[in-house]
């Protein structure tokens, strides 16, 4: 199989876990093979991205004013930074995590759909932010979706850390408190 066509198998995976298919693992190459290629995720996830960030960018412009601050200087390789090395070090983070609960014996399966998800994840995460570069939403309304968004997205982690690592309802929240962790340290430091 090509990394295209895995590429395409892994994105229609991770919309059917989003969906809660309970066959959704079928569509992913569980190999050692399919675990590396799986962060060829990172590819159209950054891609993704470049409008989340330019809108995020906007926002904090909008929000200088009333906030009394000067607004934050675009810059996009930082942005691109704190993707790549959240995709690089959540792996790392998790297979911590993974042997201190017992469930390492799964945790290649769990990076795998983890890094799948990403692409459906961030086109959901993208919505609000669209809308708001379009002149659809202002700048509150925007906020708001993105939190609506976020707790959705918060519960999809949750739930792929249930379903990937073939856990319990607790352990699959310590992976989702770790993930998110790990999101705010990183963004607390480069941004």
């Amino acid at each position: 199989m090509s990394l295209v066509e895995e590429a395409l198998h892994g994105v229609w995976g991770a919309v059917r876990i989003i969906r809660h298919d309970p066959k959704a693992f079928e569509e992913f190459n569980i190999s050692a093979d399919g675990f590396w290629r799986s962060f060829a995720a990172i590819v159209p996830t950054a891609v993704l991205a470049w409008p989340l960030f330019l809108s995020a960018h906007q926002l904090s412009v909008e929000s200088a004013p009333s906030e009394q601050k000067p607004p934050t200087e675009f810059d996009l390789a930082q942005d691109y930074a704190y993707l790549c090395l959240a995709f690089l070090l959540w792996p790392l983070v998790a297979v911590a995590l993974a042997k201190a609960f017992g469930v390492a014996q799964t945790y290649s399966r769990y990076i795998i759909a983890y890094n799948w998800v990403s692409v459906p994840a961030i086109a959901l995460g993208l919505i609000p932010h669209l809308l708001h570069l379009s002149g659809l939403i202002g700048r509150q309304s925007t906020i708001v979706l993105s939190l609506v968004v976020f707790i959705g997205l918060a519960y999809i982690s949750w739930y792929v850390a249930l379903r990937g690592l073939e856990t319990t309802r607790l352990i699959a929240f310590a992976f989702l408190l770790g993930d998110y962790a790990l999101s705010f340290a990183l963004d607390a430091a480069l941004r």
